[in-house]
């Protein structure tokens, strides 16, 4: 395999709630002010990430069907108590 290394700012946007498409609209804002204030010629385009609760797929895709910045979209989820594996490892510590 051939890796590269990507040198960019990411700007990662949690919503407790579904996706909607002003959010999108929101984490492009804070995207393109890293851009201009903190990118430099060195730096590759910052990434952008929007992690909500729940996100309809047809509404994500057509938001960023004709997106020229690097955002993604996807849904996390939440968990109310660790596995036990996890839990029995910090316990040790």
């Amino acid at each position: 395999m051939n890796y590269s290394k990507i040198h960019a700012y990411v700007v990662i946007e949690i919503k407790i709630g579904e996706f909607n498409p002003s959010d999108f609209g929101q984490l492009v804002f804070y995207v393109n002010a890293i851009d201009r204030l903190e990118k430099t010629d060195r730096d590759d385009p910052t990434i952008g990430l929007l992690l909500c609760k729940e996100a309809d797929k047809f509404v994500a895709e057509t938001t960023l069907s004709n997106s020229s910045t690097h955002i993604g979209i996807s849904k996390y989820k939440l968990i109310e108590e660790l596995p036990n594996y996890l839990s029995k490892r910090l316990n040790n510590k």
